[in-house]
Parts: C-alpha cells; structure tokens; sequence
C-alpha cells in the first residue's frame, strides 16, 4: 500500500463515518456521502428556482380595478352592519294557490285529496298522494291558501262519490261513470267545456246561497282553522273566481285574513261566475 492510499485510508477513518476494515469500505462510505451532499444542494437550487418562478408568476397578474376594491374593502366600516340592508330579513315561503278535489278540473283529473291533507302537507306532514304513494315536503311552508273554484264549490266530490242528485240528472251520472271507468281526463275536458259553454246543468251545480255550496265552503273554512298555527304555520281560506267573456278567461284569487273570527269568515263566501257575468264589487262579503 502506498503512503497516498494509506492517508486516504485514514482520513476517511478519522472522519468517524464508520469503523472501516479496509481500503474499499473506506471508499464506499465516502461515495455515499458525497450523494448525500450533491442531492442536498440539488434540492436547495431547486426550492430557490420554484420559489423565483412563482414570484415572477405572481408579479405577472393585473391589480384588480379600484371599484372593485372599494366594494369587497371600504374604507370604514360603519358603526352600525344593519345600515343599508334594504332587502327582506324575514323571508316567507308559501302557496297562494292550490287546487284540491273540491275543484271540478283537479278532482277530474285525478286529485283525491282535499284541504286536510293540503294542509298537512304543506305543514310538512307526510301524507298519502292521489297515486297511493307516501309524500312530504323536505321543507314545510310558512303559508298556503286554498283557491278552489267558486264555479261548483264542492261540485266534484259529489260526482265522484255519486250524489242522488248527480245520479238524477244524465249528464251528471255520465260524468260519473266515466271518472269510475278511468276516464277522468276525458270527463274533466267534458265538464270544463260545458261550463265554458254555459251548457252545464246548473240544476246539479252547488250555487252560492244553496245548501250544498255553504256546507262545503263551511269545510274549508273548519281545515284552514285546524291546520292555523300561529307563529309557525298560517292556513288562509280562498277562492278562485275565474269568470268568462266570450273567448277571453280571467281568473281572480280572493283570501281572507286568518285575524277574522270564524263566524265573520262563513259569512264571506265566494261569488261564483254562475250567478254574476262579471265580479261584483262585494265579492267575498258577508
């Protein structure tokens, strides 16, 4: 061994890397350190050059206008957050108009469900759909008033549920039979195109001041006012006027403020298309 090789040879010794047998161990520890040493550096050259690309990048990108930052940053805020909130903080959600099997278009069309369960369902109760199937809304209304048509209050249960006095008149039990056969659509085109017509009996027709007409508005009256939840739930009573001249249809939807007593509500019943050719100006009075 030379005097060179053996000074290397101790060196790499004297360093403390490892406890060394011979030349060739010496060597191949000091191999692995000088990796280590290159990768280390790489690594720094490489964080610094990352770094310098993304100050370059950032440096790149435009300042937002000025009006724009005036928006998202004002200067000062002000010492009260409700100043110029003009918007609406207490937001209800509700239906001002909804059908149910009282109206003769609905129910002929497949409705069977009538204010009750209007009702409950929009109070976010579950209830049992037209079609059998278990239905609840992901989030109960705040509100609903129930707008069926004064034109044959409560007409349509009675076709369904075959009145003696449908039954009596040929085009009542026609009706009847056909919505029994299935064929509901059809008997509600019928039906609808008669009263447009003004061919519809109106001996069979529940007519404001008759018994039948008061007893079912008497009904909506008594679901609105069990379903009232003051505070939580409001159930407004309704009526949809939908008058005709000629080709031209019109419709108006009257409620009632649940504030009224019972009574003074029965008393304000709906006006009917049947029985005035246009909408009297006490229309919903008692």
């Amino acid at each position: 061994m030379s005097n060179d090789e053996n000074l290397s040879f101790e060196s790499t010794r004297n360093r403390g890397t490892h406890k060394v047998a011979g030349k060739r161990d010496g060597m191949t520890l000091k191999r692995i350190g000088s990796r280590g040493q290159i990768m280390t550096r790489f690594l720094i050259v490489l964080t610094l050059v990352l770094g310098l690309i993304s100050t370059f990048a950032s440096a790149q990108e435009p300042a937002p206008p000025q009006q724009e930052l005036k928006s998202v940053y004002p200067k000062k805020a002000p010492y009260s957050p409700w100043v110029d909130r003009n918007f609406p903080q207490r937001v209800y959600w509700g239906d001002t108009h909804l059908h149910t099997s009282s109206s003769m278009d609905a129910g002929a069309y497949g409705c069977r469900l009538g204010p009750r369960e209007a009702y409950r369902f929009a109070n976010g109760q579950e209830v049992t759909a037209s079609s059998s199937q278990r239905a609840r809304l992901a989030r109960p209304l705040d509100f609903l008033v129930i707008t069926d048509h004064s034109d044959g209050f409560g007409f349509f249960p009675k076709v369904l549920n075959g009145d003696p006095a449908i039954m009596a008149d040929p085009q009542g039990r026609k009706w009847h039979e056909m919505i029994q056969n299935g064929e509901g659509p059809a008997a509600a085109l019928d039906i609808i195109s008669n009263f447009f017509q003004g061919t519809i009996p109106k001996g069979i027709v529940p007519l404001p001041g008759t018994a039948a007409f008061q007893e079912a508005w008497e009904e909506n009256i008594k679901a609105a006012d069990e379903a009232n939840d003051p505070g939580r739930f409001t159930a407004f009573s309704g009526f949809e006027w939908t008058p005709t001249t000629g080709a031209t249809i019109s419709t108006e939807t009257l409620f009632f403020a649940m504030t009224r007593a019972k009574s003074a509500r029965l008393n304000r019943t709906p006006c009917s298309s049947l029985t005035a050719a246009t909408i009297p100006e006490t229309c919903g009075s008692g």
